[in-house]
């Protein structure tokens, strides 16, 4: 087993788009999952926010997200079939 997404939203901040999400795991699937971002995402591309318990990574890095969290896919079809209901903004 892995570690799995919980939550999962696409928001738009300083103009890019970012994966919002938070995860569960047990301490090994969590520490392993955390290791991973780390080594796939820079720095800059990603954002956690200790006070709500959420990442925010750039949607520039959705395939090492779907690499290391095995229902990634399932929940980014979810949203963006949900997001595809609504028009964007200026649209």
């Amino acid at each position: 087993m892995s570690a799995t997404v919980l939550e999962l939203e696409i928001v738009t901040e300083g103009g890019a788009r970012w994966f919002e999400f938070t995860w569960t795991g047990d301490a090994v699937e969590w520490r392993e999952a955390l290791d991973a971002i780390k080594a796939s995402v820079p720095p800059e591309a990603r954002q956690f926010d200790p006070e709500t318990k959420r990442w925010k990574v750039r949607e520039d890095y959705e395939a090492p997200l779907s690499r290391i969290f095995n229902n990634f896919d399932t929940f980014l079809d979810s949203v963006r079939s949900q997001l595809s209901l609504f028009p964007e903004e200026g649209a």
